[in-house]
């Protein structure tokens, strides 16, 4: 039974959460003057904290975005490497039968 695994759609995965790594850096903090606009004091402090949650969540978010498209890339890499060894040695040992 033949083990077939699109590399290419691998790294094409890869790249996607790189590309979602970008975005999430282009996020800029939530402004102090959304906070300001609430007119509430109440309102505006639950705004910079939601704010603050959202900063440490998007860290977070992107932590894990990128732990995932290395994990990938380390897979294809890995897996490439296999097929090209294997593919050594059977030219090495000659066909089998």
């Amino acid at each position: 039974m033949d083990l077939c695994i699109d590399l290419d759609a691998l790294r094409a995965s890869a790249r996607a959460l790189a590309a979602v790594c970008e975005e999430l850096d282009r996020v800029p903090p939530l402004d102090e003057d959304a906070a300001a606009a609430t007119g509430h004091p109440a309102l505006a402090a639950r705004v910079r904290e939601s704010g603050l949650e959202w900063t440490i969540a998007r860290a977070r978010l992107r932590d894990r975005v990128t732990f995932l498209a290395d994990a990938i890339v380390s897979i294809a890499d890995t897996h490439a490497e296999l097929d090209r060894d294997l593919a050594r040695r059977a030219a090495a040992t000659g066909p089998v039968g």
